[in-house]
Order: C-alpha cells, then structure tokens, then sequence
C-alpha cells in the first residue's frame, strides 16, 4: 500500500459533506429558502411533466429522476417545516397542496382521506418515496395533463 492511498483516505474522511434536510431521503437539491421559489420550481417541473404526457397520452411517464428532484424542492421546503421532517405530516401537506393550487376540498374528511391516499408506505407520514409516487400518479392523470397549467410567476 503506498503512502498515496493513504492520503487520499485521510482526505475522504476529513472533507465536508453537504448535510440538509431530505439528503438522508436521497433528494441531492436542498430546498429552496423561499415558499415563492419552491412553487415556481415545482410548477414549471409539474407543467413540463403534464405537456409531456399530454403529447404521449398512452404512454406512463415515469419522472426522470432530474425532475424528481426539482419537485422535490418543493416537498423538502414544506417537510422541513413538518413536525416529522424530512417527511411530511398532514399540516405540512395541507400547506403544501394548497401553496401548490392542487388542495384537498378541505382541512377535514377529504384531506384525510388524501392524505392516506399519498402515503403509499403507510408510516403515518408521507415520505420521499410515497411523494414521488403521488406525483408520478398525479403527471400520468388525465384530470392534471389536461388541466390548465399551473401558474409559473
């Protein structure tokens, strides 16, 4: 073993190592410090998906993963604001659908419901994971393709 291979495992294990929340959930894009940014990331990512599937309808979109980590930006906002970061706890998904124009039709039975719908894994909280599926679902819906966009200010 040479002294280069030394050095070189003294610097891997000294250097930085960016930590924010959701890394430990795989999202490599921190969210963004605003509420304003997040939604104009999400639905400039959210339009570019729907248009997508609106000129290959027969086809499932699966989300690149490039495009799931800019939704993502969105879900890490909100979920590092959550009482069970870096998921998202049913407060945090209200404020999140309703900051995205796509709420439950209230804060009661419906958002309940909803929120057992996206959570796939069943943990009780909605995660990395389960997002990116709901998401996935909601790019392939005829009832989000072929609805207006979303606004992208």
């Amino acid at each position: 073993c040479s002294g280069d291979y030394k050095d070189t495992l003294l610097r891997i294990a000294s250097r930085e190592c960016l930590k924010f929340p959701g890394v430990e959930n795989g999202v490599t894009a921190q969210a963004p410090p605003t509420q304003e940014e997040a939604v104009k990331r999400f639905n400039r990512t959210f339009n570019d998906l729907c248009t997508q599937k609106r000129n290959k309808p027969d086809e499932l979109l699966i989300i690149p993963e490039r495009q799931q980590q800019e939704l993502g930006c969105a879900f890490m906002y909100w979920a590092s604001r959550s009482s069970v970061s870096p998921n998202l706890d049913m407060a945090g998904m209200w404020d999140m659908t309703n900051a995205l124009s796509m709420p439950p039709a209230d804060d009661g039975p419906d958002l309940r419901a909803t929120f057992r719908e996206w959570d796939f894994s069943g943990t009780g909280e909605v995660d990395w994971n389960d997002f990116v599926k709901e998401m996935t679902t909601r790019v392939n819906d005829e009832g989000h393709y072929n609805a207006d966009p979303l606004p992208e200010k």
